[in-house]
């Protein structure tokens, strides 16, 4: 599944690489004007809403870009003038999904230091316990976003899914987890450009297109009495129900990439 999953990736972002380029030069010319923006404000509490505002903003657009993409992990194309569409469906969840994210940072970055600091028993083990829930929240909300593509349903929900699937994949959501990191340690030599923010939202589209043939094959499994009483036991046949899948990727060559037209 694992092989399967990174030669999906690989193709669907070099097959959406233009529309990556203006997407992530996009959310990086929001995230210049932030800090920018919040330069020329005093400090405290105006800082740091402008630095918050402009956040939201890049939420909103990832959000967006995230459905998008979700079209390229079914195997569907869009185009740039899909991309108001997409805002006008997900603007009000990239708010909430940004403000959760932002939650996050600041339990991060300010609370967990505060424990620390104080030296003791008390606060290593408070400080502790709060950073390991924190790590364990942001690998699950991973899923959030695909999530909300395929279900369409409200945030609430969409925040349960995505607990329940990092609780039941949790040794694929630290790997979809590090492999992200790596697309954004390449990104980062390359100004964020390419692969950029963007590949990771297609990585996780992708990641739960492929994980839901499981829970498919979980639900036909249990229709016909094939399943073992201790779920644990349970051995997912990945080779044989990612078969189609495995044929509508396909294989290429280097060949393949740069002249598709002689496929």
């Amino acid at each position: 599944m694992i092989g399967l999953f990174l030669r999906k990736s690989l193709y669907e972002i070099w097959d959406t690489l233009l529309y990556s380029l203006v997407f992530n030069f996009a959310v990086t010319m929001v995230a210049v004007a932030g800090v920018l923006a919040a330069s020329a404000v005093p400090g405290g509490l105006p800082f740091f809403a402008v630095i918050l505002l402009f956040f939201v903003i890049d939420g909103v657009l990832l959000t967006a870009f995230s459905a998008l993409y979700g079209r390229t992990s079914d195997y569907r194309s869009f185009g740039f003038r899909d991309v108001l569409d997409a805002l006008r469906g997900t603007w009000k969840t990239g708010i909430a999904f940004s403000a959760v994210l932002a939650l996050c940072g600041l339990l991060l970055f300010a609370s967990v230091p505060f424990y620390f600091r104080m030296g003791n028993p008390f606060g290593f083990l408070v400080g502790g316990l709060l950073l390991w829930t924190l790590l364990a929240l942001l690998t699950a909300l991973q899923w959030f976003l695909p999530v909300r593509y395929r279900l369409n349903s409200d945030f609430k929900t969409c925040l349960r899914k995505s607990l329940i699937l990092f609780a039941d994949n949790t040794g694929f959501s630290v790997f979809l987890l590090l492999f992200s990191l790596a697309l954004l340690a390449v990104s980062l030599v390359l100004g964020f450009l390419i692969p950029g923010w963007t590949a990771v939202l297609l990585v996780q589209q992708g990641a739960l297109r492929l994980r839901m043939f499981k829970y498919d094959w979980l639900e036909e499994a249990e229709k016909s009495g094939a399943l073992p009483a201790d779920r644990r036991k349970v051995r997912v046949p990945w080779k044989e129900i990612l078969a189609d899948e495995s044929e509508n990727i396909g294989h290429r060559t280097l060949k393949n990439f740069f002249m598709p037209w002689k496929n």
